[in-house]
C-alpha cells in the first residue's frame, strides 16, 4: 500500500529538504502536499485525506498543538509525527497527551526521521492487517450464518418431502418472503447415467443454470435419493398455462445445455408438476411428480420433459378446441411466433386431455387440428399449398413418434403460415420494402433503428411506430427474423453452430442461440438434426 504524507512546516526550506532527501518509496510512501501553516495544513488535509502528517510544532496562524488536537478529533486514523526543539519540551509533553504518534527534534537528523516513518508506517500496515482480517471474519461469519438458515430451512422441506407431512414449525419457512405472496411447483431432475462422477458434474450443470435464471429466493434445490428436487416460486399473477409453458422451454435449454457439453448425450429426464397456493401441498406435488416421473422411464421414456396436467373440471372439450382454434387464427395474424408456439402448445395439452394421451385418438384430433388450420388459410394464402395438402398433413401426423413431435409440427405448421401472411402484407407497402431491402443487404453488421431511418429519410421514433403498425412486429423482430432465415440457410448447408451465428451477425452465440429458439422453436442444433434425420 502507498500511504500518502503531508508536511507542514513555516519555513520552506525544511519543507523541501524532508521532501528531496527522505527515501520515501522505502517506506512506501508519498509526500502529496507541502502547508506553510497549520490553517493550510488543516485545508489540504480536509481534501486529501493523508495517512500520515509530518508538521512543526511552532507554526504561524495554527500551530502544531491546536492542528493535531483538530485532527484527533476528526481524523483520529491519520498518525502524526512532530517536529520540535529542546526549548520547546512543555509543548512536546502536550503533544504526546494530543497521541502524537512520534517526536522528531530540531536540527533535523535524516536518520532519526526515517526511523520514525518506518515506526509509523509499520503501525500503519498492522492496523491495515487488522481491519482485513476483521473484514474476512465479519463475512466468513455472515456467509456461515447465511449457509445455517439456508441447510436448516432445506432439511425442514428434505424430512417434509420424505416423510410426508409437515413435522416442523413454519416459522423458519415464513422468514422466507418468496413463501407469502407465490405459487409453488415442483421440479425433480433424474439424470439417467450410471457414472457418478458424470452424474455429478451433470447436478452441477443444472444447479448452476437455476441459479442463473431464478434469484436465490425463488427457488430451493435438494438432493432426494438420486434426484435433483426444485421448489419454485412462481408470482401468483401467472396462469398454470404460462407457468407449464415457461418452465418447460427452460427444462429443454437445460436438456440442450448438457448435450452440448457431452459428445455421447447423457440423458436427463424432467418432471414438471402442477402449481398450489399452500406451501404445505407441494408434497402431494412431489409425490405425484415422483410417481409419473418412475412410470415414464419404467415405459423408456427417459431425456424428456414430464408435464403433470391440472385435472380439467367438467366442460364440453370439443368446443374448448374450437375456441383455441379461433385464438391461434387471431394470434397467426396479429402476434409473434412465441405466442404461436405457446398457443399451439395449449392446444396439444388439450388434445391430450381429450384423448386420454391414448396415441390413436391424439393423432386423429392433431390431424383434425392441422387440416383445419390448413383449410382456413388454403384461399386466403395460395403459397401455403407448397409445402401443405391435406393428403401431406395427414401422412406427416401419422410418422409422428410422441407428442413433442406432434408438438412441433403444430407450431412450425403455424410459424410458416404467419410467414406466408407477412409476407404478404410486406409486399404490399414500397417503404417496407425498402426497409426490407436494405436490412437483408446489411443484417450482418450493425444494423440499428437509426441506421435504417437515415436511410429511408425518416424520424426514428416515427418509423419504429410505422413498422410496428404495417408488419405487427418491431424492428428488433424484424431484424431477427432476418438473421433467422438466413441461419437456416446456413445450417442446411452444414455449417457449424457457432459460425452461422457469426456470419449472420451475433457475436455472442449464447443471445445467437436464445433468439434462434424464441423464433423456431427449438435450439439450432436442434434445428440441425432434424434437418439431417
Amino acid at each position: 500500500m502507498n500511504y500518502k504524507v503531508l508536511i507542514a512546516d513555516d519555513n520552506p526550506l525544511i519543507c523541501k529538504s524532508l521532501r528531496e532527501t527522505i527515501h520515501w518509496k522505502k517506506y512506501q510512501c508519498t509526500v502529496v502536499q507541502c502547508a506553510e501553516n497549520g490553517k493550510e495544513a488543516w485545508n489540504l488535509i480536509t481534501q486529501l485525506k493523508p495517512e500520515i502528517v509530518i508538521t512543526d510544532i511552532k507554526m504561524p496562524e495554527m500551530d502544531g498543538l491546536e492542528l493535531t488536537d483538530k485532527i484527533r478529533k476528526q481524523y483520529p486514523e491519520i498518525l502524526i509525527i512532530m517536529i520540535t526543539g529542546y526549548q520547546e519540551f512543555e509543548y512536546a509533553k502536550r503533544a504526546i497527551s494530543l497521541g502524537v504518534k512520534e517526536l522528531v527534534l530540531k536540527p533535523i537528523d535524516n536518520k532519526k526521521m526515517e526511523e520514525a516513518l518506518q515506526k509509523v508506517t509499520d503501525s500503519l500496515s498492522t492496523e491495515n492487517e487488522k481491519d482485513e482480517f476483521r473484514k474476512k471474519i465479519q463475512k466468513e461469519n455472515a456467509q456461515y450464518i447465511e449457509k445455517e438458515r439456508k441447510n436448516e430451512k432445506n432439511n425442514i422441506l428434505k424430512n417434509m418431502l420424505l416423510s410426508g407431512s409437515f413435522l416442523e414449525s413454519d416459522e423458519i419457512l415464513q422468514e422466507n418472503s418468496w413463501l407469502k405472496d407465490h405459487n409453488y411447483g415442483i421440479i425433480i431432475g433424474r439424470p439417467v447415467c450410471y457414472d457418478k462422477q458424470i452424474v455429478g458434474t451433470i447436478r452441477q450443470i443444472i444447479e448452476h443454470d437455476f441459479e442463473r435464471i431464478f434469484s436465490k429466493n425463488n427457488c430451493v434445490n435438494l438432493i432426494i435419493r438420486q434426484d435433483l428436487v426444485f421448489i419454485i416460486g412462481i408470482n401468483k399473477s401467472w396462469s398454470s398455462r404460462s407457468y407449464r409453458v415457461y418452465m418447460k422451454n427452460i427444462l429443454y435449454h437445460i436438456q440442450d445445455h448438457i448435450k452440448e457439453i457431452y459428445e455421447t448425450p447423457v440423458k436427463v429426464s424432467f418432471c414438471l408438476s402442477s402449481l398450489t397456493t399452500d406451501i404445505k401441498e407441494i408434497i402431494c406435488n412431489y409425490e405425484q411428480a415422483e410417481k409419473y416421473l418412475n412410470r415414464e422411464m419404467f415405459s423408456g421414456n427417459s431425456g424428456s420433459v414430464i408435464i403433470i396436467q391440472p385435472v380439467s373440471k367438467e366442460k364440453n372439450k370439443s368446443k374448448l378446441t374450437l375456441k383455441d382454434m379461433n385464438n391461434l387464427y387471431q394470434l397467426i395474424e396479429t402476434s409473434d411466433q412465441k405466442s404461436v408456439l405457446q398457443e399451439a402448445d395449449s392446444i396439444i395439452s388439450d388434445i391430450l386431455d381429450i384423448s386420454g394421451k391414448d396415441v390413436f385418438k391424439t393423432k386423429c384430433l392433431l390431424s383434425e387440428i392441422c387440416i383445419s388450420l390448413y383449410k382456413y388459410y388454403e384461399k386466403k394464402l395460395p403459397e401455403i399449398n407448397q409445402d401443405y395438402s391435406i393428403n401431406q398433413i395427414l401422412e406427416a401426423v401419422n410418422k409422428i413418434k410422441d407428442v413433442d413431435e406432434g408438438r412441433t409440427y403444430l407450431g412450425q405448421m403455424g410459424i410458416e403460415i404467419q410467414k406466408y401472411n407477412k409476407k404478404q402484407e410486406l409486399e404490399q407497402n414500397p417503404t417496407i420494402v425498402q426497409a426490407m431491402e436494405y436490412i437483408r443487404r446489411n443484417y450482418k453488421g450493425h444494423v440499428t433503428l437509426s441506421t435504417l431511418a437515415d436511410y429511408l429519410n425518416m424520424n426514428p421514433s416515427y418509423l419504429s411506430r410505422f413498422l410496428k403498425k404495417e408488419t405487427g412486429s418491431n424492428f428488433v423482430d424484424i431484424l431477427a427474423h432476418v438473421r433467422m432465415e438466413k441461419a437456416k440457410k446456413l445450417l442446411d448447408e452444414g455449417i457449424r453452430v457457432v459460425e452461422v451465428g457469426e456470419q449472420v451477425g451475433y457475436s455472442d452465440y449464447t443471445y445467437f442461440y436464445q433468439v434462434f429458439k424464441r423464433f423456431e422453436g427449438i435450439s439450432p442444433s436442434e434445428y440441425k438434426r432434424g434437418k439431417k434425420n
